[in-house]
């Protein structure tokens, strides 16, 4: 997936420069940066034949996992095959924004809960 360039010849102007783009990864499609790692660890895992993960976030990992085990699991009911389970564990303090695009993810396959301290929770239930 190409995440989106942008051209800023105002600040190439300051900056004596011919041109200068930013890499807009706040418009990837995943969320981030993070968008390019996970859908690879998933895939990588379903391989493997593991159909249920779990990942604690403040929002983009959350985002990155959750926006691609949804296009998996389209893709799963079409071909009749057993649908991918996510867990996203995030902190009471979670940006409201992030949280908001997380919720529209929640399906009977991606779960959202909050806890005090997400890590150290998907920690002791991986024990």
């Amino acid at each position: 997936m190409i995440t989106k360039h942008e051209e800023f010849p105002s600040f190439a102007k300051i900056l004596e420069l011919k041109r200068l783009f930013f890499k807009r990864e706040d418009l990837h499609p995943y969320g981030s940066h993070k968008g390019r790692s996970m859908p690879k660890m998933i895939d990588r895992y379903i391989e493997q034949g593991i159909r249920h993960f779990a990942v604690s976030s403040s929002g983009n990992a959350g985002l990155a996992s959750a926006f691609y085990v949804n296009k998996l699991n389209s893709k799963t009911h079409e071909l009749g095959n057993e649908m991918i389970k996510l867990n996203i564990l995030v902190g009471q303090h979670i940006a409201l924004k992030k949280l908001r695009k997380l919720e529209q993810f929640k399906s009977p396959y991606i779960n959202i809960t909050m806890h005090d301290r997400p890590l150290q929770t998907l920690f002791n239930m991986t024990k």
